[in-house]
């Protein structure tokens, strides 16, 4: 029997604080920290998201918000529940592989039930449980009513952007090694993203960071999740100063 996700190259695993994560079959390399998927989301993404959203509330000042690697959506969960005033804010989503984006919508707009249902709806409540206080048909409506925008290879995009949010959560170098490198890095960074902008991942490169600074970004210490040695928190602009002074 195949089971959901093999078709796509990835074998089903349940991280230790309970929720899944996708385990690349070839590469031998999970998506999230075997501690926990939705813990690991939430301090790298949910958190940085969190204060963001907060601040730009306040100040009533719309957010244009990036996500490089949907995988099983977790960061897109975070997005809708924290926007739950439904503020002017919007994500690009960004999944090079289609049958993620697909199964993830299918689940949430509830269009068609499958085997898939039940990963998301796990990932769904670990993630709900950790500060986000909503149900689940709460967080599937709020996807629905959410600004997101679904696109595949980053490396193709041609629109216009400029964005202050970057929840970079790309697959590792191995998988998506023209994501990592100094040349792309400085292209995003250069023209994607706007004057007041914070930029968060998983990942803690020599490159990643000397290609932040040049761009004029202040990198904060941050300690990696569950042990990891560092990840990387960086902010450009007044605005986002601000908001993360006290982070």
């Amino acid at each position: 029997m195949i089971q959901p996700f093999e078709a796509s190259g990835f074998q089903l695993e349940i991280t230790a604080d309970g929720s899944p994560t996708l385990r690349h079959k070839v590469l031998g390399e999970s998506m999230h920290h075997s501690h926990g998927a939705a813990a690991e989301t939430w301090y790298i993404y949910g958190q940085v998201l969190k204060r963001a959203l907060q601040a730009a509330a306040i100040e009533k000042k719309p957010l244009q918000i990036c996500n490089v690697g949907l995988g099983l959506g977790y960061i897109e969960m975070a997005f809708a529940g924290l926007n739950s005033e439904m503020q002017k804010f919007h994500l690009d989503s960004f999944e090079i592989i289609a049958e993620l984006q697909t199964r993830f919508k299918l689940w949430y707009q509830q269009q068609q039930a499958s085997e898939f249902d039940s990963v998301y709806s796990l990932a769904c409540n670990k993630l709900l449980s950790i500060d986000l206080g909503l149900l689940e048909n709460d967080l599937k409506n709020q996807l629905q009513l959410s600004q997101i925008n679904y696109h595949a290879d980053i490396l193709n995009f041609k629109e216009s952007r400029q964005w202050n949010v970057v929840c970079f959560d790309a697959f590792s170098k191995k998988s998506s090694e023209n994501l990592w490198t100094a040349g792309f890095l400085e292209n995003f960074l250069t023209k994607y993203t706007a004057k007041d902008c914070v930029f968060t991942t998983y990942a803690c490169t020599s490159i990643l960071k000397e290609t932040l600074k040049k761009n004029n970004f202040t990198v904060i210490k941050r300690s990696g999740f569950s042990g990891k040695r560092e990840c990387t928190l960086a902010i450009r602009g007044d605005f986002m100063n601000c908001a993360f002074q006290t982070f």
